[in-house]
């Protein structure tokens, strides 16, 4: 029987002892409360020490022999007014020092996989890949691309983990962005994610990829980051950031520096006599004398020519070519393989687009016909209305502009199909005129920047109503109305000199101003500001070269067909930009008649994805990242206590008060 008691009480020691070692102090400093314990205790020994007592006379205490006092010990008067007092001092001392008991709990664990999707990971090895990562099985031989190798080792990470464990996938490009997040249980999509991932891009922010990761923390979660890439980037900015979970970075390399040759800066330029000039650097990225031969061919092989390059280690040459006028496509190409094939092949589209069909619809059409007939890429008609065209004219225009035209703004059934500029719009009814208008520059639009519009004048222009679809892209900034005119009721405020809008499928732009009757035609800003309206109303141009992974901006409505021959219908809906651009070739554009509208031409070739070793001191870097895990099985959990502490010191000063006032 007293062995059992004798347990019992050293089990509740146990628990108590080890209640005490869980707790701990988030503002220890605030215990110094506590001092005021013996103050309290002091004022409680002084009070009443000589008791007063009532006699009819002092003459009675006179001459009585005084005991001698000593300095004995008073004992303390142990009252229920000075425990009280005693816990409202310990509760609230303790409740400003925020005493918290931390227990282990055993949380789920969240992975975020970051993965390096650019070029370089697209590079082969003839001996395998090395990985610094312990405990991980080595990667297959057989893998001779390196973002293969990065995929098998992430579905590896995927399968190992177990319920109720979650995970996201980021990619690492220049933009990096979120691919998947969810659960254990999404395996499966996750995995059909990373089948369809290809590598193809230029450049990668790995801060930007991070603070995504960061992002996407769950509460109550173990959170571990694992980076797989090649190592081809500095990671010297990177150590000067801090992150509340470091990432683990799993370097995917090879035995030995990898010999690799790319072209670089390919481009094409139009002679005056119509032929083209092609220019391109060949760089040698290996530490040895390399010998290569350099192949350039038209389209449909019609004109080949090859030549064999001598290049040093770490050197470099340009090579030159003018191909004939007729020219529509060509390709250059390093015939020998090496480490990186993406980069050995480039290609150039060489043809004009069919050019935009434009209608002129003016009266007096000689200023705008000479500015139009001045943009690049485009076939004008010129007529002063529509029934006075001739009947062989297309009605099929990209563009129509009405010029000095009586033109509703409010009435789209009115207008011709197409696009659609308006010039000097004549209204019906009789509204202001504004006279000596002057642009105001501050209130330009984006497109309109680089437009230089001081000095410009309008002798007048008329007050019309701003429609509702519009878009302000230019204002006045003064004003001089005719003294006997009246403002219209419909159109209190003057009209900008420039507005534009969509609707529909339809893009419209207002010029509320007429060329002739100002100084802007002698101006520079005049053909710039058709330039640049060609550009917003017609489809943009696009760029001849970009390098892999770059984003371009694609209007609504537009087919692209990729080098491997698949067409993708460009919705604007979905997305802004076109950033399928990871494939090296020639990317064909159509528009939404199925026209062909023109083809850029996708390079993988870059300093920054082709030289592979250039960054072989990113992995002493890395040194600094990589004992970033969070890999304990159990996480702290803390439970603060100053409330309760706080509100049993409200509840005790409320009975002490109570105390006092009772009689």
């Amino acid at each position: 029987m007293i062995y059992k008691h004798v347990n019992k009480i050293c089990a509740i020691s146990h628990n108590v002892l080890t209640l005490f070692l869980a707790m701990k102090f988030l503002f220890p400093l605030a215990s110094l409360g506590l001092l005021t314990l013996p103050l309290i205790l002091l004022l409680h020994i002084l009070r009443d020490r000589y008791q007063q007592l009532p006699v009819t006379s002092l003459a009675l205490w006179y001459g009585l022999q005084q005991k001698r006092r000593g300095s004995h010990f008073r004992n303390l008067p142990l009252t229920l007014m000075l425990c009280l007092q005693l816990g409202i001092a310990i509760s609230l001392a303790l409740s400003l020092a925020r005493p918290a008991m931390s227990f282990l709990v055993d949380y789920p664990q969240q992975v975020i996989f970051i993965i390096d999707t650019t070029t370089s990971m697209l590079a082969q090895s003839d001996s395998g890949f090395l990985t610094r990562i312990e405990g991980l099985n080595p990667v297959n031989p057989l893998i001779l691309v390196k973002i293969d190798a990065a995929r098998a080792m992430l579905k590896a990470q995927i399968e190992s983990l177990e319920p109720p464990d979650s995970f996201a996938i980021i990619n690492l490009k220049a933009k990096p962005e979120i691919l998947f997040t969810g659960e254990v249980n999404q395996k499966a999509q996750a995995l059909s994610i990373l089948n369809n991932l290809t590598a193809g891009a230029t450049g990668l922010d790995l801060p930007a990829a991070l603070t995504l990761a960061n992002g996407l923390f769950i509460p109550r979660h173990r959170h571990k980051i694992v980076i797989l890439t090649d190592g081809n980037f500095e990671l010297t900015k990177l150590t000067e950031l801090t992150y509340p979970v470091n990432p683990l970075i799993m370097v995917i390399t090879s035995p030995k520096p990898l010999s690799n040759q790319a072209l670089l800066n390919v481009s094409a330029y139009t002679l005056p006599d119509k032929q083209h000039r092609i220019f391109a650097r060949v760089v040698n990225y290996s530490d040895q004398s390399v010998e290569r031969t350099l192949q350039i061919s038209t389209s449909g092989n019609s004109n080949q020519q090859s030549k064999t390059i001598q290049l040093a280690p770490q050197d470099e040459t340009t090579q030159i070519w003018t191909l004939p006028t007729q020219t529509e496509s060509a390709t250059i190409e390093i015939m020998e393989a090496d480490a990186l094939p993406q980069d050995n092949r480039a290609q150039l589209w060489l043809a004009e687009p069919a050019p935009a069909q434009v209608l002129l619809i003016s009266k007096t059409p000689t200023l705008l016909a000479k500015v139009l007939h001045a943009q690049p890429n485009i076939k004008l008609t010129i007529a002063e209305s529509f029934p006075t065209m001739n009947q062989g004219v297309s009605q099929n225009f990209d563009l129509t502009i009405l010029d000095s035209l009586t033109t509703t703004l409010y009435n789209e059934t009115a207008w011709p199909t197409g696009h659609l500029l308006i010039v000097n719009p004549q209204t019906a009814d009789h509204a202001p005129l504004m006279r000596r208008v002057k642009p105001d520059p501050a209130t330009a639009a984006t497109w309109l920047h680089g437009l230089d519009f001081s000095g410009v004048y309008f002798k007048q222009i008329t007050a019309i109503t701003i429609p509702t679809w519009a878009e302000v892209d230019l204002g006045i900034n003064d004003l001089q109305l005719p003294p006997s005119s009246t403002p219209n009721p419909q159109s209190p405020i003057p009209n900008p000199l420039i507005f534009h809008g969509q609707v529909g499928q339809r893009r419209v732009m207002v010029w509320a101003f007429n060329p002739t009757e100002s100084n802007l035609p002698a101006r520079l800003a005049f053909p710039l500001l058709m330039n640049n309206t060609m550009s917003m109303l017609l489809w943009p141009s696009l760029p001849k070269v970009i390098l892999a992974g770059t984003p371009i901006s694609l209007e609504q409505g537009l087919t692209i067909e990729l080098p491997d021959g698949r067409r993708l219908t460009h919705s604007f809906a979905t997305q802004t930009n076109f950033d399928q651009t990871q494939q090296p070739g020639l990317y064909k554009i159509y528009y939404p008649d199925q026209r062909w509208g023109g083809a850029l031409a996708v390079h993988a070739g870059s300093a920054l994805e082709s030289n592979l070793h250039q960054f072989q001191a990113s992995r002493q870097t890395s040194e600094v990242l990589k004992t970033s895990e969070v890999s304990t099985a159990t996480s702290s959990e803390i439970y603060e206590l100053w409330a309760w502490l706080a509100g049993l010191a409200l509840i005790i000063i409320l009975l002490e008060g109570w105390l006092a006032w009772t009689p």
